[in-house]
C-alpha cells in the first residue's frame, strides 16, 4: 500500500520539462571501417611496408640470438648438488579403465620409473670456451647430450659447428635446477639428477 501511494505522490508532482538544445542520435564509427582506412593511409606513406620489415628484423634477431638468460655468470667455484624431481599428486590418477594408480598425496618420482640416457650442459655460447668444453664433451659422450645454451648466437653456433644448440628460453630450466653459473652439467644418478657447475 506504501509503494502504491509513493507511486501515486511521484506521478502527481511530474511534469513534462519540454526539450532544451538539439538532440543527435548516437553513432558509433565503423571500427573495421576505421582499420581499413588507417591500413590504407600507412600503406600509401609507405609506413606500413616499414613496419613490416621492422617486425621481420626483430623476429629473425630473436630466432638468431635469443634474449640473454639474466643472474646467471661464469663458474668461478665447482658446486654440485643432487635434485630430486618428486612430485606430490594433488588428486587421485587414474587409469583408462577407471582404476586409481597414485592416491592424493602419494609422492611420485618420475626417474623410479624413466633413464634419463643424456647429459645436459649448460652453456653462455658467447663464451669461445664454454662452446669447446661443451663440444668436446658432446663428442666424448657420444651423441648422448644436450648442449643448452643461457645466452649467444644460437643459428650462428649451429651453422658453424654443425652440431645442435638448444636455448634456454626465459631461462626456465636454469631457474628450475637451481643453476646459477655456467658451464653446468647435469646427468641422472639414482633416482636424482647430479648438477655440476665447472670451473674451467
Amino acid at each position: 500500500m506504501l509503494l502504491v501511494l509513493l507511486f501515486l505522490s511521484f506521478n502527481a508532482n511530474a511534469e513534462d520539462l519540454g526539450v532544451h538544445g538539439t538532440i543527435y542520435d548516437i553513432e558509433e564509427p565503423d571500427l573495421l571501417s576505421h582499420i581499413k582506412s588507417r591500413l590504407l593511409d600507412m600503406e600509401q606513406s609507405g609506413q606500413l611496408k616499414k613496419l613490416n620489415k621492422q617486425m621481420q628484423d626483430d623476429t629473425r634477431k630473436y630466432v638468431m640470438t635469443p634474449p640473454r638468460v639474466q643472474g646467471i655468470s661464469r663458474t668461478t667455484k665447482p658446486r654440485s648438488w643432487l635434485y630430486d624431481p618428486s612430485i606430490t599428486v594433488s588428486q587421485d590418477l587414474k587409469d583408462q579403465d577407471g582404476r586409481v594408480f597414485h592416491q592424493a598425496g602419494t609422492i611420485v618420482n618420475p626417474l623410479d620409473h624413466i633413464q634419463v640416457n643424456k647429459t645436459l650442459l649448460f652453456i653462455d655460447g658467447s663464451d669461445e670456451e664454454q662452446v669447446i668444453w661443451a663440444l668436446k664433451k658432446g663428442k666424448k659422450l657420444q651423441g648422448e647430450s644436450k648442449i643448452i645454451l643461457i645466452g649467444g648466437a644460437v643459428i650462428d653456433l649451429m651453422k658453424q659447428h654443425k652440431f645442435r644448440f638448444y636455448f634456454d628460453q626465459k631461462g626456465k630450466l636454469v631457474t628450475k635446477f637451481g643453476i646459477k653459473h655456467v658451464p653446468a652439467q647435469m646427468k641422472q644418478e639414482g633416482n636424482r639428477m647430479r648438477i655440476r657447475e665447472v670451473v674451467l
